[in-house]
């Protein structure tokens, strides 16, 4: 399994060109390294920073660099990115290169974030960001430069429009029906209609109706404009409705299909997957076939000889082919041109999947931190082959000085490169870290670490995959202070907060002395860190103002007699939020399904949202080794229990499946208010039944104190099918997404429903 961080704990990456890094040449390399947080966890964008591996002579601080925030006018769906239209001058050039240094505030509070790039899911309408960027040369830091954007509104959007209904004749009433509403800024959306025959405005047609008589032979539409107090969204057209005239009906052939969708599943490049499709003439005339088209992914074909004939209540069998070599879910449909009532109405959706090799590295950084002169320290690099088919690697190789204390091991590997890995094989590779001198310090005593950059080229046109690896080290034998928060990075308001500094680490084993601060937000209450400041574990709380707390710690060695302080200090940030801490949401469409907003039993695909505690007993039906927890009326939430009682009596700690759909499209949302410390929690969709629309096509959202940590889509379920999609781990919230053995989402078919 692949664990996939919270991008509230996930940086950019840094990109470094580095001259002289390879084999100690005075050629360049460009190398891609993430900014680091205090946690280990990633920061929150990118840096651009050139490293000169030559340095020597009086250092002067670089100059001011000229910058801008791109999008000037930016909304809730923009990525705020520094542009650097100067770049700051460096007098002495060096001792390296330039870097730049980030530092982010919303409504001039400080934030989490650094880098030169903010993603689009933590900004929000009306807030004031602004970014302040100092030129770092390896030791001195220049004048800050700033600049700051206003986020504006977010037009609003609908999923699609549906003109009703599609094999109308002229007494009927044609409603016109838009899909979901969405709006980032949470305004609530209105919407205007508009009609067209033939193409041509109708005059005066603002509702969503068209009452009758309708004109038969002519092409209705309508189109649906959204609103959301401020600005209008894009306009959606419908479909096409020609209604015919009922006294033509009676002797017409009508067209059916069996199955009403059909799914391919996965082809291997060069290969071909094959259904059968029955076209049944459910009419009272002959009905006959002439030709057919296909719309969407061009990776379809029809097998069988047109134009054909059927007879009233007979049928004609064809054939439907995929293949494809490119990756990923495909979609498509197949429309017959034919003499048929409903002909211009009914269609076939297509679903398949093409498999391609697929290379997954663990992890994706190396931090050795801090060590000392002479000391010898490891890490393992595991390279897995996560598809159906073998993967190439041509190459791997370190990027760094010559002088480098970074060594790449190959030994473990399978030979001589390249290596071919087939699907499910793994192998590991290990970086090691033997440092002979101290690195360099910066002007407060703080060391500067030493980078380099593992790279794997995998076979075809499959980019470059690079590790970044970074450590340093002192000569000194100074402590080194590191801090653990067990609640992460986000809480809720009157959360306590356990900060812990046993992994700190001096010479002799463990610092002598700690000294814990805590500073909070304007306006909190000044707390007491308990039991002392001076304690290794310590407690904060609770912590009621919303808003940034910054935990550092400081350690100090004690040798015969002498305090020796630590190296650096460490940091800590937690951001207090009001938004509820853990939501996970399913959406799904269903292709073969003509109308996903009505309702009622039966009328549309129903997939129902599961998340166990890990503490199910009921049999290992998905062959993970471990009791499973779906359907357990006690540990797992779904619509038969829709908030069982977890954790401590009563229902304020329990989750909540808070939208149920069973006849649709989605959305069901599940919402935890206070997930317990130390649990495991799974996240799953089970389709309950297709009712005979075929196929969905399943989305899973997760949400950790309201900023979207995790999105799985393009999932493919029908009937019975289960899919493990991954794990929370409790508090860190760390998502981990679930892998079945071919390396593609974990589905289990026919899963055992106690309600079938």
């Amino acid at each position: 399994m692949i664990a996939a961080r919270s991008p509230s704990r996930r940086a950019g990456p840094l990109l470094i060109s580095a001259l002289g890094l390879w084999l100690g040449s005075a050629c360049s390399a460009t190398v891609e390294l993430p900014d680091r947080d205090a946690s280990g966890g990633d920061s929150g964008g990118s840096d651009l920073a050139t490293l000169d591996v030559e340095t020597g002579g009086p250092n002067s601080a670089p100059g001011p660099a000229e910058i801008r925030i791109d999008p000037a006018v930016p909304t809730t769906l923009d990525t705020l990115r520094v542009a650097i239209e100067s770049e700051a001058v460096d007098p002495d050039g060096g001792p390296e290169a330039v870097t730049y240094l980030a530092t982010w505030f919303k409504d001039s509070a400080p934030t989490l974030h650094s880098g030169l790039e903010i993603p689009p899911q933590v900004t929000k309408r009306g807030e004031t960001w602004r970014v302040e960027v100092r030129a770092f040369d390896g030791v001195a830091e220049g004048p800050v430069v700033a600049a700051e954007v206003t986020i504006i509104n977010t037009p609003p959007t609908l999923d699609g429009v549906a003109l009703e209904p599609t094999n109308a004749n002229t007494k009927d009433l044609l409603v016109c029906t838009p899909g979901a509403r969405e709006d980032a800024d949470s305004d609530a959306i209105s919407v205007s209609y508009a009609w067209t025959l033939d193409g041509q405005p109708i005059e005066g047609a603002t509702t969503g109706a068209m009452q009758p008589p309708l004109q038969a032979g002519k092409h209705y539409a309508c189109a649906v404009t959204p609103f959301d107090g401020q600005v209008q969204g894009e306009t959606v057209h419908s479909n096409e409705v020609v209604p015919i005239d009922p006294e033509d009906i009676s002797d017409l052939p009508f067209i059916s299909f069996q199955p009403k969708s059909l799914d391919l599943g996965s082809v291997l490049p060069g290969a071909t997957s094959e259904r059968e499709l029955e076209v049944f003439n459910i009419g009272v005339g002959t009905l006959e076939l002439t030709g057919h088209e296909f719309t969407g992914d061009p990776y379809f074909t029809l097998v069988g000889d047109l134009p054909r004939t059927v007879e009233p209540g007979g049928s004609t069998t064809f054939t439907v082919r995929f293949a494809t070599d490119q990756p990923g879910l495909k979609k498509g449909a197949l429309f017959f041109e034919s003499n048929a009532g409903n002909g211009s109405s009914v269609s076939v959706p297509l679903l398949g999947i093409g498999s391609s090799p697929c290379l997954q590295i663990q992890p994706t950084f190396i931090d050795f931190g801090g060590a000392y002169v002479g000391s010898q320290h490891e890490r393992d690099i595991k390279l897995i082959s996560c598809g159906t088919l073998p993967v190439t690697i041509e190459s791997a190789a370190l990027a760094a000085p010559a002088s480098s204390p970074f060594k790449l091991d190959l030994s473990a590997g399978p030979g001589p490169m390249p290596w071919t890995l087939q699907g499910g094989e793994s192998i590991t590779v290990r970086v090691r870290y033997s440092p002979l001198t101290a690195s360099p310090v910066a002007m407060d005593g703080t060391p500067v670490a030493e980078t380099a950059l593992v790279s794997f080229q995998p076979g075809g046109f499959a980019p470059l995959i690079n590790i970044p690896v970074r450590g340093f080290a002192s000569a000194l034998g100074c402590p080194q202070a590191i801090i653990e928060v067990e609640e992460g990075h986000y809480v809720g308001p009157g959360t306590t907060l356990f900060m812990n500094g046993s992994k700190s680490f001096a010479p002799g084993g463990k610092p002598t002395i700690f000294s814990w601060s805590v500073t909070g937000p304007t306006g909190a209450p000044v707390l007491s860190v308990s039991p002392d400041s001076s304690s290794e574990a310590v407690t904060y709380g609770p912590v009621t103002t919303l808003g940034v707390y910054k935990v550092e710690l400081k350690v100090f060695d004690e040798v015969e007699g002498q305090v020796i302080p630590g190296c650096s200090t460490a940091q800590w940030l937690v951001e207090v939020k009001k938004e509820t801490p853990l939501v996970v949401e399913l959406t799904w469409n269903t292709p073969g399904d003509p109308n996903q907003q009505d309702t009622g039993p039966g009328v549309g695909a129903d997939l129902d949202l599961h998340m166990h505690d890990g503490h199910g007993t009921k049999p290992d039906y998905d062959g993970d080794g471990e009791p499973d927890g779906w359907f357990d009326a006690d540990h797992d939430v779904y619509w038969f229990d829709t908030s069982p009682d977890w954790g401590v009596p009563g229902e304020a700690d329990d989750p909540q499946l808070t939208i149920e759909d069973a006849d649709g499209k989605g959305p069901e949302r599940l919402e935890f208010p206070l997930p317990a410390k130390g649990e495991r929690y799974t996240v799953g969709a089970h389709c309950y039944s297709s009712y005979g629309f075929g196929p969905s096509v399943a989305t899973v959202r997760v949400w950790l104190f309201g900023t979207l940590i995790a999105k799985v889509s393009d999932v493919v379920l029908d009937t019975g099918q289960l899919w493990e999609v991954g794990y929370i781990d409790w508090p860190s919230g760390d998502f981990t997404q679930s892998f079945g053995a071919d390396g593609g989402p974990l589905v289990t078919a026919d899963y055992p429903n106690p309600f079938f």
